[in-house]
């Protein structure tokens, strides 16, 4: 019986085509039996193996595609060109999709057959069932690279079972470990990270896309995608929901400056004037002080009316919602700055020395 092998640049290669399988004649004699039994053998793999050219995967598997001859049987490759293949590495996004793996090459070296599947042998550091990642060298590593794909699955400490993967699990879930929820990240072993927790936050960091603010950030280290009950109202709506920021300096020259600034219920300035009134009180939400400091004026803003001198004033922010007071005083007392905005009062403390 001859055995055929086609070549690798045969349009054979890896494909057979399955012939009808004849009635062996009866033998008249151990030779021509012997020979019948060969010729039914032939016609039986030949169908058996002529399921491959029917299989979805056949084209693919007898294509020739074109390479650098730095390729190695087993590396991971990626489709860089209609007809060429290259390394395929998790360096960067556009490099980390793995379609294959070398099979074999022919004698030049610049052509490649691929496989959706492979075994591969003498890696290192591996942990029996554990993940098999790409690196950002284009190898096999137990540790995922920049951009986490996984591979296959380690059947020892040295090797394992591969399959073609062009999907990332950079915005899906933590390297190293599943996801946590609760109040707590869990980063796994590199920057990416999954967290769901009571504040209703989902936060990955390291993933393509910012969603809530309406910023688009795609920082590979740097990105985040936050997803919560505050981000989630229309922007037109949410800066119609105003809230007071306070802040003070501390006292110098027996004075003390305090900024009010207008925010919207994402955190954002509102980028309009709001109507404000503000006075001192000697106690939390208390009306006005018994004791009248030297000056109390408004330095930033529009001054509107002062109900009560040095102790009560109304006015308007600026354009960006922004205002700021100057409170002068003699001697040691504290003083509580109360703002009123949209009926909403907020306070804060201001102690003089």
């Amino acid at each position: 019986m001859i055995a055929y092998t086609p070549s690798y640049d045969s349009g054979d290669f890896d494909r057979w085509t399955g012939v009808p399988i004849g009635q062996p004649s009866t033998p008249s004699s151990a030779r021509t039996g012997i020979a019948d039994a060969a010729y039914f053998g032939i016609q039986v793999e030949n169908n058996i193996l002529a399921l491959v050219r029917a299989s979805v995967a056949s084209p693919f598997y007898g294509r020739a595609w074109t390479c650098v001859s730095g390729l190695n049987t087993g590396d991971p490759i990626r489709i860089s060109d209609s007809g060429t293949v290259a390394l395929a590495a998790a360096s960067g996004s556009g490099t980390s999709d793995v379609a294959g793996f070398v099979r074999d090459k022919d004698s030049t070296g610049t052509t490649a057959y691929i496989a959706h599947f492979w075994q591969f042998t003498g890696n290192t550091g591996g942990t029996t069932g554990a993940r098999a990642y790409l690196t950002d060298a284009g190898g096999i590593s137990i540790t995922a690279g920049t951009f986490p794909k996984v591979l296959g699955i380690y059947d020892s400490a040295t090797g394992g079972i591969l399959f073609a993967s062009p999907l990332s699990l950079a915005s899906c879930v933590a390297a190293g470990s599943p996801s946590s929820i609760g109040t707590g990240a869990d980063s796994g072993t590199s920057s990416l990270a999954a967290r769901l927790d009571h504040k209703h936050a989902l936060t990955f960091s390291g993933a393509p896309g910012y969603v809530g603010t309406g910023v688009l950030d795609s920082g590979v280290d740097t990105g985040a995608a936050r997803l919560d009950h505050a981000h989630q109202i229309d922007s037109g709506i949410a800066k119609e929901i105003t809230k007071v920021s306070i802040s003070g300096t501390a006292e110098s020259g027996n004075y003390r400056d305090v900024t009010i600034a207008m925010l919207d219920a994402r955190g954002e300035t509102t980028g309009s004037r709001r109507l404000v009134e503000a006075w001192l009180g000697d106690t939390g939400y208390g009306w006005e002080t018994s004791t009248t400091p030297t000056g109390f004026f408004i330095v930033s803003g529009t001054t509107g009316n002062t109900p009560t001198a040095n102790t009560r004033l109304r006015g308007i922010t600026d354009a960006n919602g922004n205002m700021s007071f100057h409170v002068n005083t003699d001697g040691v007392i504290t003083y509580v700055f109360h703002v009123s905005v949209c009926g909403k009062v907020s306070t804060l403390n201001l102690a003089f020395a």
